[in-house]
């Protein structure tokens, strides 16, 4: 083979791999606020580079004052999450919000594939609406920041 069809050969792999690389990342982004607004049974907890961007998307989608069973039809229906409950000292109860049965990631494919374990917790009042929400992205070199409680059904407290 002559240097130039070499060259071009090589150049023409690297190009594969580069559109390849690149079409799979744009492909796995998460949907923005507004599309999530209008659509959101496109919520999926994985995908977000920050928890910051992660927090900020459950914030807007779940202000103060929502519904627990607003939280739940979206988070347990849609997006098929499971969820873990414990009761707090205030009367006021946390619910973990979290993927079923995924493994925990490997520091290498949460940090370059945004592959990161997601967790959500919410707090509620007595009357079941929203108080605050946390959030984590287990990224392989930490641990989980929530105490996921009692596994639970939806809607169901102990």
């Amino acid at each position: 083979m002559k240097v130039g069809k070499k060259r071009r050969y090589i150049v023409g792999v690297i190009a594969v791999l580069v559109i390849g690389v690149g079409g799979w990342y744009l492909a796995n982004q998460p949907p923005s606020i507004e599309y999530l607004k209008e659509h959101p049974e496109e919520l999926r907890f994985s995908g977000y580079d920050s928890l910051i961007n992660f927090q900020n998307v459950l914030q807007v989608l779940f202000p103060k004052g929502t519904s627990r069973s607003e939280v739940e039809e979206m988070l347990i229906d849609h997006a098929k999450l499971q969820s873990g409950y414990r009761s707090q000292e205030n009367g006021n109860y946390l619910v973990t919000y979290f993927p079923k049965n995924k493994k925990l990631p490997s520091y290498v494919m949460s940090r370059f594939l945004n592959a990161g374990l997601h967790q959500a917790q919410f707090e509620y009042d007595s009357n079941d609406r929203v108080v605050s929400i946390k959030s984590h992205i287990i990224d392989g070199k930490t641990l989980p920041r929530f105490f996921i409680g009692e596994p639970i059904k939806k809607g169901e407290k102990l």
